[in-house]
């Protein structure tokens, strides 16, 4: 019965999120054809790791459909991309198709490492020897703080003296390289762990919250792929104040309902007294 109820959640889960991703934010929600890949797929992933925690403890995310769902994600961003642009009218053809599919896996991630080992051997760009890294913990007690993130410099770094306003995508490795060169993939690492160990020992913290921190901060294994130390810091802080902000609408409401429990019992023993 287990195996069926893990294979119909996957079903449901893949269903929701297509209707979600091409029908609903797409058509219902929006007045142009723009698909929410990314909100759509932290919520499936957010869902199958909250289930899997609270249920079914190794039997829905096994290492297979791991592996599996890794693999495909990327193919499922990219192809959403396309039906993006042929919902849009572009002249797209089953070229374009793999192009776009192929994209879902970033390749051209290394592209950003490459141009700044280029740049910092050439003088055109000057290591951080650390900065960004303090930026992004003054960044926190000091929220005012109006030092760019990595991924914003590296934005209009790449678009100076043009009109374009793209952003590019960033990684924990290409800021490593962006403060310290070559060697800098080696403290990147270490920040990386570091940050990951957090979010994984956020599933041993004896609250009855664990588990919904955990299953919405487990994307960030993923964010260390495309962002910077500012942005996943940004991610944990946020996780925290939500949590001290549960932990006290729970403590309210808990208090409010203990009272009213108490004045009803205490009216029922009054009663059961006078009845004698």
């Amino acid at each position: 019965m287990r195996a069926k109820g893990v294979k119909w959640i996957i079903l449901i889960s893949l269903g929701v999120s297509l209707f979600s991703m091409f029908v609903y934010y797409p058509i219902l929600m929006s007045d142009e054809y723009v698909v929410n890949k990314g909100g759509v797929i932290k919520m499936m992933v957010f869902g199958l790791v909250f289930v899997e925690i609270v249920k079914y403890r190794g039997l829905l995310i096994t290492p297979v459909r791991f592996v599996v769902g890794v693999l495909f994600l990327p193919v499922f961003a990219g192809a959403a991309n396309y039906i993006e642009a042929f919902m849009e009218g572009s002249p797209v053809g089953w070229v374009d198709f793999m192009v776009y599919t192929l994209k879902g896996y970033e390749l051209r991630m290394m592209e950003n490492q490459a141009i700044l080992l280029v740049g910092i051997k050439s003088g055109a760009i000057a290591e951080q020897n650390g900065i960004t890294y303090l930026n992004a913990i003054i960044d926190i007690i000091y929220p005012a703080w109006e030092a760019l993130s990595p991924s914003q410099w590296f934005g209009e770094y790449i678009n100076a003296g043009t009109e374009i306003k793209s952003m590019y995508g960033f990684s924990f490795i290409a800021e490593g390289i962006f403060n310290f060169g070559q060697i800098g993939v080696v403290v990147a690492a270490f920040v990386c762990a570091v940050c990951l160990f957090i979010v994984r020992a956020i599933l041993h913290i004896k609250i009855f919250l664990a588990p919904v921190i955990f299953s919405s901060l487990v994307t960030l294994s993923y964010s260390v792929y495309r962002s910077d130390f500012h942005y996943v810091l940004k991610k944990l802080e946020f996780a925290f104040i939500e949590t001290l902000a549960l932990m006290l609408v729970f403590a309210v409401v808990k208090s409010l309902l203990d009272g009213i429990v108490d004045k009803e019992v205490a009216s029922n023993d009054y009663e059961a007294s006078r009845s004698f």
